[in-house]
């Protein structure tokens, strides 16, 4: 069995985060042009291809499509992604975040604990 050391799971994960962040921002920005979600567009092309449907008929597939999808007009979710990013910028205002702090011991820069 192969093991990663920490230093190789946390580029891993941070890797994801910064990937993460990027698909939201840049899904923010295609929704308020109009556009639909690639990850939707994309779900429903591979469904197609398997089998002409846009959307699952199995128990799990149906009811999570009915959590997740919902029928409101383009501008309602705009205003919701809107929403949200006002709030998260009045939390970083507000609360604004921690950075980590540095310490110099025999010149190397170790994080506090």
């Amino acid at each position: 069995m192969v093991t990663f050391p920490n230093a190789v799971w946390a580029d891993i994960f941070l890797s994801l985060h910064a990937l993460f962040i990027v698909f939201v921002v840049l899904g923010f920005i295609l929704i308020v042009a109009g556009k639909i979600c690639p990850l939707t567009t994309w779900e429903n092309d591979m469904r197609e291809v398997q089998g002409g449907r846009a959307y699952p008929s199995t128990f799990v597939g149906y009811y999570l499509q009915k959590i997740i999808y919902y029928d409101f007009p383009l501008w309602v979710f705009a205003m919701g992604y809107t929403a949200f990013t006002v709030i998260v910028l009045m939390t970083w205002i507000i609360r604004p975040p921690r950075w980590p702090r540095f310490k110099s011991d025999n010149n190397q820069e170790k994080y506090l604990v």
